[in-house]
This record gives C-alpha cells, sequence and structure tokens, in this order.
C-alpha cells in the first residue's frame, strides 16, 4: 500500500493510500523525506458508518451549500470511549456520500463511504482534510484561521477579517511590492518558544508549496475610504481575533485551550485594527510602523 508522508504547518503526517484513493496533487507541495511521523492516517472504505457518527451524540454541527464546492454537513462528535470524531456527508459530491475522521492518539483512521465500487477518490477531501487538521493544531499549540499572511523580507503580517472584506486583496497589494504571499484565505498559527508562526495549508482549489514565516503583527481589516490604523489589545484584541478562527470544539477542555492560544497570540505580537483603501499606501504605512 502506498505511503507518503508530509508536513503540514510543522505537524508530520503519515497517509497510507489504498486502492481506490489517489495521493492527492493537493498535498504534493508537503511532502517531506521524514522516517518518522506525528500522526498516521489510514483510510477505509466501508459503506457502514460508524455507529457514534451516525448516532452524532453530543454533536456540534454546522454546514456549507456554496456555490464553489458540493454542499455539506459537518458533524463533531465523541465516541463511547470519549474520542473525537467528524463525520462529513455531502449532496452531489463527486465521488463521496459521507467521510468519517477518528483521532485516536497519534492514530487516525479516515472512514469513506464512495458512490460506486468503480469511483476513484484522493486522500485530499474538503472540508474533512481542514477538519481533521484543527482538531489536530488544538491538540499541538495551534489554531486555524481565516486570515491572510505575508511575508515581508521574513516579517510576517497577518490580516484577518469576514469573507468578502479584502484578505485576498491585501494579500495582492503586499505581492505587488515584493513580499511573499503565505496563503490569502485560511492560515494555520503555532504558538513556539520563539513566537506565533504561520503556515500555509492545503487548499481545495489550488497546489500550494509549504511556506511559513515567524508573525510580527495582525490586522483586523475593514475596507475604508482612507487608511486608519488603531491599536487595540487586552481581551477586545483576543475575542476580535478569535471571532475568525476556526471554533470547531467539542468538549470544554478543548474551548480552554482555543482560548489559550489566541490570548498567547495576542500577547506576543501587536494587533492593529486598519480600514484600508486598495492600494499600495496601505504598504507604506505598514512598513513605517517598523513592527
Amino acid at each position: 500500500m502506498p505511503t507518503n508522508t508530509y508536513k503540514i504547518a510543522d505537524l508530520t503526517l503519515q497517509i497510507e493510500c489504498p486502492d481506490g484513493l489517489e495521493c492527492s496533487e493537493r498535498l504534493e507541495g508537503f511532502k517531506t523525506e521524514a522516517e518518522t511521523a506525528d500522526y498516521r492516517i489510514r483510510f477505509v472504505a466501508d459503506m457502514q458508518m460508524p455507529v457514534a457518527a451516525a448516532l452524532k451524540a453530543n454533536d456540534f454541527s454546522g454546514s456549507d451549500f456554496t456555490q464553489d464546492i458540493p454542499p455539506y454537513e459537518w458533524h463533531m462528535y465523541t465516541d463511547g470511549n470519549n474520542n473525537e470524531g467528524v463525520v462529513v456527508t455531502y449532496d452531489n459530491h463527486e465521488w463521496l456520500k459521507w467521510i468519517d475522521v477518528m483521532i485516536i492518539g497519534r492514530d487516525i483512521t479516515v472512514t469513506y463511504c464512495p458512490k460506486s465500487d468503480d469511483v476513484r477518490g484522493s486522500t485530499y477531501v474538503f472540508p474533512m482534510f481542514n477538519l481533521m487538521l484543527n482538531y489536530l493544531l488544538q491538540r499541538n499549540s495551534g489554531f486555524l484561521i481565516h486570515s491572510s499572511v505575508v511575508d515581508d523580507g521574513g516579517r510576517g503580517y497577518l490580516f484577518t477579517a469576514v469573507s468578502g472584506t479584502g484578505k485576498s486583496t491585501m494579500a495582492s497589494i503586499w505581492e505587488k511590492k515584493g513580499a511573499r504571499v503565505i496563503n490569502d484565505d485560511l492560515i494555520a498559527i503555532r504558538l513556539t518558544a520563539d513566537g506565533p508562526v504561520a503556515y500555509n495549508v492545503p487548499m481545495p482549489y489550488k497546489n500550494d508549496m509549504s511556506r511559513h514565516v515567524r508573525l510580527n503583527a495582525v490586522f483586523l481589516i475593514s475596507q475604508s475610504p482612507s487608511n486608519v490604523l488603531c491599536r487595540v489589545g487586552g481581551a477586545g484584541a483576543a475575542m476580535s481575533v478569535m471571532a475568525n478562527t476556526l471554533q470547531h470544539n467539542n468538549s470544554q477542555q478543548s474551548i480552554v485551550r482555543h482560548l489559550a492560544y489566541i490570548d498567547n497570540m495576542c500577547s506576543h505580537v501587536p494587533v492593529h485594527t486598519l480600514g484600508f483603501k486598495p492600494d499600495a499606501d496601505v504598504v507604506d504605512l505598514i512598513r513605517n510602523l517598523g513592527l
């Protein structure tokens, strides 16, 4: 059985690729030659959904019905042994009916139900992979946040907001001014001894190469007729940042960890609100801060 190893947000994932699944091109840019893995991921085809997932007992649920991706519903749950899992069910997916992830220690079982025996699927399935990654980050001093991040000569700037506010626009402006874009939509944050580090993660709409940068500042962005910066701190900064993180937490323990991680990041890097107009002046404004 083919096995590939990937490093994503500095977590080493060893993925077994069974018959019926292809090693996803979405993960190619994250391949590593590491001989050991933090987590081992095994895919299993099955027509029967695991009992705990089917019951969705004590679940935390959500859905997405945007035009760009097949409609789906996700449910976070715990099984009888208090192990965490997530099941995603689909309408009109190309090859899947549902997919389930169960995490037990360092071992992860991904059970999936194909639409037919002869269908060809992939080891990267959205949003399953990102929901699983969010669980793993929660266990390793990290979290996912809807944001764009740029590397400006080794200085990392994170821009976060709700969809449609300008994360991708901001990344494009910086790229034209010579900065490197880490990702313009979803970012993994890991808290290290040297401070918060931002990583790109696999995305459903493009192939990408692994990138990261240490964070120097966080900006809560909004559109504005002029560029306006204001430093924020304390609980207000942490709560504003938290509003744009993935909050798929199924236990009190994970919620406490999540809040602690965000507070840690906001205590290590300055947080500003930033009303901006979409031109290069905003780059000069931030560079002149000397953050």
